[in-house]
């Protein structure tokens, strides 16, 4: 339920299996807890028989925070390409058209291995300038030149990240977007290095509105800005951290944002999460200080 009052009502929407519920709900939890001035209404596609339901209907004792969980059938993205740690619910961005309410005409989707650290207002209210979706540039380094090839992207076009779209869902369904991503996406799988966000690319191309990196800080953002400690103004300047590669949810990642993810995490059902590679960090740490030439080798031989 809502606070009363006359108070902006942001739509959001995310995806998640059972694998990334967790992290859908750390998402969900630093969204609404810094933003309290904002109400917000969240779509959270999942798969059918869809796990944590339950756990994910807790953020509504938030005030401010309204939750709809949308299952989606696993059968109309199954014979799309996954590979490596991709599940099937990468592809149900595509699908924003059939199954949210056909009275939403705006949208902000979020990826589920996002923390939000500041107010996203400005965001939801930027003019789109009758583009489709407005977006930040891909970061990940030393690749622009494969991925628009793979993309057919030309004209000095941008690669966009999907992970972070403001969404006009009227133009979307006027230019048929979820009609010709999934026909891409079934037409070329081995364009899809990216998955979804490659079949985006293609099908938005030259309709997306460049954004400040502040709403999708990437962690080649990190890399690039030589940033190397939470003190930097880039990082204090962030609204948005997007964890695109070594995920905070493990022990070895050193992102200097990545508190902010365990910081929510306490506040969800999953508080007493034990990092996975945690027990193998700290026989490696021993190693370290019982042969303190052991880290020196291990880097040599493995690049």
């Amino acid at each position: 339920m809502f606070v009363a009052g006359c108070r902006e009502t942001i739509s959001i929407v995310t995806a998640c299996d059972d694998g990334y519920a967790q992290h859908a709900h750390v998402l969900v939890e630093s969204m609404v807890s810094n933003n309290p001035d904002h109400d917000f209404r969240v779509f959270v596609l999942v798969p059918a028989g869809f796990r944590y339901a339950e756990r994910l209907d807790q953020l509504e004792s938030h005030p401010n925070c309204q939750i709809r969980l949308i299952e989606i059938d696993p059968n109309l993205v199954r014979d799309l390409h996954v590979s490596e740690h991709i599940p099937h619910a990468a592809y149900f961005r595509l699908l924003i058209d059939d199954v949210l309410p056909r009275d939403l005409q705006r949208v902000l989707y979020f990826d589920a291995d996002i923390v939000i650290a500041g107010d996203v207002l400005p965001l939801w209210q930027i003019d789109l300038d009758d583009n489709i979706v407005a977006a930040v540039a891909d970061a990940t380094p030393d690749e622009g030149q494969e991925r628009r090839r793979r993309v057919v992207l030309t004209g000095g076009l941008t690669y966009y990240n999907s992970g972070v779209m403001l969404i006009d869902l009227d133009r979307w369904r006027e230019e048929q977007v979820t009609k010709k991503a999934l026909a891409f996406c079934r037409a070329h799988p081995e364009r899809l290095k990216y998955w979804a966000q490659c079949a985006l690319n293609y099908v938005l191309a030259g309709d997306v509105l460049s954004l400040n990196v502040i709403w999708n800080f990437q962690n080649s953002h990190v890399e690039s800005e030589a940033v190397e400690d939470a003190s930097s103004s880039l990082l204090r300047a962030a609204r948005i951290v997007h964890f695109t590669a070594l995920k905070p949810w493990f022990a070895r990642c050193r992102h200097p944002l990545a508190f902010l993810y365990w910081e929510f995490l306490k506040k969800t059902p999953w508080s007493d999460y034990v990092p996975p590679d945690r027990a193998a960090n700290a026989v490696a740490r021993r190693f370290r200080r019982i042969i303190p030439s052991f880290g020196r080798a291990t880097a040599a031989q493995h690049p």
